[in-house]
């Protein structure tokens, strides 16, 4: 006994067809709802994470870790979508430095006259978070 179903739509497409269409629009935006639901969790997972595993500065305020924020936008082409993008509010240029390290540099700017001291560790904390949210979602298609 075969496991495959073969249908024939053998009216010119007429009714049976618009039914058709019908019923796999539909599970198109039921499948797009999903999607973007599971986005929307795992986005927001992504910053409580983010949050938490940034690297903390020598001060007690923990302006880095807490300016992780989420802005959602709705896109809407076809059966419509969702853009997110995590972001560090409070200190936006940090976070290239933080997860890639950098030249240390005494004496002001290599252009007037400073001198590379020595090189800051990177600490990955941004891409771990993103493959981690990659994965929940694309898990859970």
């Amino acid at each position: 006994m075969s496991d495959n179903v073969r249908v024939y739509v053998g009216d010119g497409g007429g009714e049976l067809g618009l039914i058709f269409d019908s019923i796999l629009e539909q599970h198109c935006i039921e499948q797009t709802e999903k999607l973007v639901m599971s986005i929307d969790e795992n986005s927001d997972l992504a910053v409580t994470e983010l949050k938490s595993t940034s690297p903390r500065g020598h001060s007690h305020r923990k302006v880095y870790q807490r300016g992780w924020k989420k802005d959602r936008e709705r896109i809407d082409r076809g059966l419509g979508g969702v853009r997110v993008i995590i972001h560090n509010k409070n200190k936006p240029t940090l976070t290239h430095l933080l997860e890639n390290g950098h030249r240390v540099v005494r004496g002001g700017s290599l252009l007037s006259g400073g001198h590379v001291v020595g090189h800051a560790r990177a600490f990955p904390h941004i891409k771990k978070a993103q493959e981690r949210a990659l994965r929940r979602i694309l898990g859970g298609v």
